[in-house]
């Protein structure tokens, strides 16, 4: 599947905010987050599992025609996460590797960035969305957290992004340059995280083969040709 386009990547975030539920990704830099969680996860997680979070526990009232693009969309985005985490990024102190860095909302480039100032909370969404991705397989991740030395710590200050979100305990506000020394290292732990996951068994086709027309069997509810059938 090729990456989205701008165009396409426009009309996605607009799916999720015209759609996802209130517990669902709100936008695309949400939904971000979310995948990357899920590709970077101790174990597969298939779409059945994750497309109903993703779109919240009450989704608008989309037809079927936009539920299928809004799916079809998604899957897409995260086979692009996919090649993203899995490429070497560049060093943490190199701001021009866009290529391997998340999808952020950030403030048009000819403003001027106060470091010490606490606004705009630029990453907060993401890390929001990251942390709903880990929590669809916790106890995956609270494993992982035991067997890797530092990466407890790593994943709460991904955690801090999104403090002050909360309405009930905001935590401290970070200054920006705190909020870019997080960010500039996330690719580098995603990919290293990619890395560590173990390899899944080969499939080895135990039903008949699956027609172009059916139900995909990754369980997206989508047919097969529009799903995993169509590399």
């Amino acid at each position: 599947m090729d990456a989205l386009t701008d165009a396409e990547a426009e009309r996605l975030n607009q799916l999720l905010l015209d759609f996802a539920g209130p517990e669902g990704m709100a936008n695309l830099e949400m939904l971000d987050g979310f995948l990357s969680a899920l590709v970077v996860a101790p174990a597969t997680i298939l779409p059945s599992e994750w497309l109903p979070v993703a779109l919240g526990s009450a989704p608008g009232a989309a037809d079927a025609g936009q539920t299928e693009q809004l799916s079809i969309l998604m899957l897409r985005f995260y086979n692009e996460i996919v090649t993203r985490v899995g490429r070497a990024p560049a060093p943490a102190d190199d701001t021009t590797d866009s290529e391997n860095f998340p999808y952020l909302m950030m403030p048009p480039e000819d403003e001027a960035f106060d470091l010490d100032a606490t606004e705009p909370a630029i990453g907060a969404l993401w890390a929001s969305g990251f942390l709903a991705g880990r929590m669809v397989r916790a106890d995956d991740w609270d494993r992982l957290c035991d067997d890797w030395d530092g990466l407890a710590e790593d994943l709460d200050e991904f955690d801090s992004l999104h403090a002050c979100l909360d309405a009930d305990d905001p935590g401290d506000p970070l200054p920006l340059r705190v909020r870019f020394d997080v960010l500039l290292a996330i690719p580098e732990l995603l990919h290293d995280l990619y890395n560590a996951r173990p390899l899944p068994e080969p499939i080895r086709r135990a039903e008949p083969k699956v027609g172009r027309n059916d139900p995909c069997p990754c369980g997206s509810g989508l047919k097969y040709d529009k799903c995993h059938g169509s590399n």
